[in-house]
C-alpha cells in the first residue's frame, strides 16, 4: 500500500532531520493521523472479507468494490496532499562574527598602509570660495 510506504518513508526521514538537526517535513500529528487513517482503512477491509467469507456464493456482498475505491482514493489524497508540500529550507546560518585571526591581522595591515599614505590632517579643509570678477 502507497500509505504504508509512504508513512514507513517519512519516520525514517523524519529520524534522519533529527540527527542532522534539520526542520522537519511532516509534524508527529500528521504521521500519526496518517497511521490511523491507515488503520481504520485496513480493519474495514479485513473486517469485510471476514464477513464475505461467512456469506454464501449466492449473497449479496458485503464488499462493494465502489466503496473499497472510495476509501483508498481518500486516503491516497490525503498522503498525496502531504507528499506535495515543500520541504522546509533549513535555518540560515549566521556569518561568523569574529574573523580568523589570519584574515583579521591582514586587514589590520591593510588599513595601516592605507592610513599612512593618506595625508595626516586632522583640521578640516576649509572650502574655496570662488572669486568675485574685478571691476574695471
Amino acid at each position: 500500500m502507497a500509505g504504508k510506504a509512504f508513512l514507513e518513508s517519512a519516520l525514517q526521514n523524519r529520524t534522519m532531520e533529527t540527527k542532522e538537526s534539520l526542520p522537519h517535513k511532516y509534524t508527529m500529528d500528521e504521521l500519526e493521523d496518517v497511521k490511523t487513517r491507515l488503520k481504520e482503512t485496513v480493519e474495514w477491509l479485513e473486517e469485510g472479507i471476514t464477513e464475505q467469507k461467512k456469506l454464501a456464493k449466492n449473497d449479496d456482498p458485503v464488499l462493494i468494490s465502489a466503496e473499497m475505491k472510495a476509501r483508498g482514493v481518500t486516503l491516497q489524497n490525503h498522503v498525496l496532499k502531504l507528499t506535495k508540500r515543500k520541504t522546509p529550507t533549513p535555518p540560515k546560518k549566521e556569518k561568523a562574527k569574529e574573523q580568523p585571526k589570519e584574515e583579521t591581522k591582514k586587514e589590520e595591515a591593510k588599513e595601516e598602509k592605507a592610513g599612512q599614505s593618506e595625508p595626516a590632517s586632522d583640521a578640516p579643509e576649509e572650502p574655496k570660495q570662488a572669486r568675485a570678477p574685478e571691476e574695471l
